[in-house]
């Protein structure tokens, strides 16, 4: 997840919360009955006969609501559509030079070699990569299992050395490397 989206969503969720818990208080407190006069007598309702009067007398009033229930309803889908959001890289620029050109390297490239290089080590059983970032500042998001046989130590050398070779293709010695390791659980005999 992307740092920018990871603070929104937490932003958010603390919004959501925040408002949920002071309806909850609300409640809770009208429904004890503990301060009537601030939030009105436990069995009167909710709204009174002066509110009911003065919206049915705003016709504006149920257009705004639903204008807001639908900016709402949108504004769900938007995050709903930014948590799926990758944003992994197409492509990543290797030299930039105005005089001779720019040249690219396909992402997949990158990864499908990482994937058949880690996929050789008898202690890794399957790995995901990723790059996600800028063309020109990339970074690998890495994701291995390791057999339930592996020697962790050596897994992790083969892991470090594959990402040293692929540091090297790219020569970019900066490469942001996030790497996830998992481990299958010995079979009993």
């Amino acid at each position: 997840m992307i740092r920018r989206t990871g603070r929104g969503n937490r932003i958010a969720l603390l919004l959501i919360g925040l408002a949920l818990l002071l309806g909850g208080a609300t409640g809770l407190v009208r429904g004890l009955n503990a301060l009537p006069d601030v939030f009105g007598d436990q069995h009167a309702l909710i709204i009174d006969k002066p509110t009911r009067n003065w919206v049915a007398g705003q016709p504006w009033f149920w257009p705004t609501v639903a204008a807001v229930a639908v900016l709402v309803f949108l504004l769900t889908l938007w995050w709903l559509a930014a948590q799926g959001q990758t944003r992994l890289l197409r492509r990543i620029e290797l030299e930039a030079d105005p005089r001779r050109g720019t040249t690219y390297l396909p992402a997949g490239a990158v990864t499908s070699a990482l994937e058949n290089d880690l996929a050789a080590s008898p202690h890794i059983r399957h790995a995901r990569a990723a790059l996600t970032g800028t063309s020109t500042r990339p970074r690998l998001a890495l994701s291995v299992t390791l057999t339930a046989e592996a020697e962790p130590a050596e897994a992790v050398g083969r892991i470090g050395q594959a990402i040293g070779r692929v540091r090297e293709a790219l020569e970019n010695e900066d490469l942001n490397a996030t790497i996830r390791i998992r481990s299958l659980r010995p079979s009993r005999s």
